[in-house]
């Protein structure tokens, strides 16, 4: 039991390493923040270092190449006294008093979570492969063979391990209808570049080992960004040899998986067209308009960045092993790991008007000023007035009907770079279409009298990690 205990300790530290190491190389090459292969090599040193490190410490038993600063090394039962060991045999073990039970407790969770996430796994798993092999089809589209389903909401392809079937590409009933041939077409070869790449089989075996490690948090980190850089990958080679005007067109194709997929759970097959996760689908939106190259080609550079984070996460997790030394770090809070606030370079007035409604409660105008929540803000101005973008960032909609909610009028949706939402509603009409960048300051709309409305205004809600939030407090609306 100690055994286990030692390893869930040695773990967490392996993963912190392993991700400051792949976030460390993604630093001083921006090309490797894409590629999938530095994550996939840092989740599996998370789970294999270790082991390695305990190997290390017993051959360091046996054969002192690593001294110890105090001449003891630590053992989750106790203190181990190097002095006392003179040969072949067990070192002596001074009780640490009460650690065994604490072990045995730890140990027993770790265990039985480790099963808990594996059958979920397993289920989740063959709940995949049914719908692919319940799937209308075949059906052919320009030379790519795919199914059609009707019980799921996104696109994806899954194949075995040992491929003794054709793998399958799934498509949503749905998407199948409603899209375009060219986008249908480009969502095919983004899922026919997974199964080339062999994702499903990949993302099989690293789903496992987070599985194992389910109590690492470093592991979780790392396999989402493995995820999402096999997707920005697998956007890439959809879009090879294809005209530029296309990136728009196919920007716009993942906001329409986006909205079919709203409120459904994610599919379990690693090679998913949607992740549905709004922050990491703002930074593919962003990557396939930008199309910079994302994928190192090269054999080289793959066993080099391979390596770099093997020995930066050995290098700390074995010498935690070996000395025992307790290794000092911050663990990151989650206002750490989430993504910094939107930055300008200068103060952006949104729009020239006055505030005739704030943040909160507030009397409602259609219930004879009975007070209400007010999720936003309302600021009033002469129709056809600007409205600018308060941040860098992405078009999320820009639609005459939001959300099916007629009393919104004409609706924009900005998001920033760290997610932030920002809905501007009643307006008069906009200026950009969904998918597009937009930059801090750029004109996006006019202010209006549309939808259920007092008089020409915009209502602002700002929401951020599903909480709506302040304009004011976000954003500099009026200097």
């Amino acid at each position: 039991m100690s055994a286990l205990l030692f390893y869930i300790a040695a773990s967490i530290i392996a993963g912190a390493f392993a991700f400051g190491a792949a976030v460390l190389c993604a630093s001083v090459m921006p090309a490797t923040r894409h590629w999938s292969g530095l994550w996939g090599s840092a989740l599996v040193a998370t789970f294999a270092i270790p082991p390695l490190g305990a190997l290390l410490n017993l051959a360091n038993t046996w054969f002192p190449l690593v001294p110890s600063g105090n001449g003891f090394l630590m053992h989750l039962d106790g203190v181990v006294d190097l002095s006392a060991f003179a040969g072949p045999g067990e070192p002596q073990i001074i009780a640490a008093g009460g650690m065994p039970s604490f072990a045995t407790l730890i140990a027993l969770a770790a265990v039985l979570g480790a099963a808990i996430s594996l059958s979920r796994l397993y289920v989740g798993r063959r709940k995949a492969i049914g719908v692919a092999l319940g799937a209308k089809g075949p059906m052919r589209l320009h030379g790519h063979t795919y199914w059609v389903s009707d019980q799921v909401d996104a696109a994806f392809a899954v194949a075995g391990l040992i491929p003794r079937r054709t793998p399958r590409i799934v498509i949503p009933a749905r998407m199948a209808a409603d899209l375009p041939e060219r986008e249908l077409l480009l969502v095919l070869r983004h899922e026919q570049s997974h199964i080339a790449r062999r994702d499903d089989q990949i993302g099989l075996i690293l789903r496992s080992i987070a599985a194992l490690i389910w109590f690492n948090p470093f592991a979780h980190l790392i396999f989402a960004r493995w995820s999402h850089s096999a997707e920005v990958q697998c956007d890439e080679a959809a879009l090879a040899d294809q005209p530029n005007e296309m990136r728009g067109v196919y920007a716009n194709t993942l906001l329409t998986a986006l909205h079919i997929m709203a409120g459904r759970v994610r599919q379990y097959p690693a090679a998913s067209f949607s992740t549905h996760r709004i922050r990491n689908e703002k930074m593919r939106i962003t990557q396939i308009m930008s199309g910079s190259p994302v994928v190192f080609k090269r054999g080289p550079a793959r066993i080099a960045l391979a390596a770099v984070a093997f020995a930066a996460t050995g290098f700390g997790a074995m010498s935690v092993s070996a000395h025992g030394d307790a290794l000092s770090y911050e663990e990151p809070t989650p206002a750490m790991m989430a993504q910094s606030a939107p930055r300008i370079a200068a103060p952006v007035r949104i729009v020239e008007g006055k505030i005739t409604s704030r943040f909160g409660k507030a009397a409602d105008p259609f219930n004879r000023g009975k007070p209400r929540q007010h999720k936003g803000i309302d600021i009033a101005a002469p129709v056809g007035t600007p409205i600018n973008a308060p941040s860098d960032g992405a078009i999320v909609e820009a639609t005459n009907l939001f959300d099916n909610k007629p009393n919104y009028g004409i609706v924009v949706v900005h998001r920033a770079s760290d997610g932030t939402l920002t809905l501007f509603a009643h307006l008069d009409g906009f200026t950009v279409t969904p998918g597009q960048t937009v930059s801090a300051g750029q004109q996006i709309a006019r202010v209006g009298n549309t939808g259920k409305s007092t008089g020409p205004h915009v209502h602002i809600e700002t929401i951020r990690d599903g909480q709506h939030l302040d304009p004011q407090m976000v954003w500099p609306v009026l200097q």
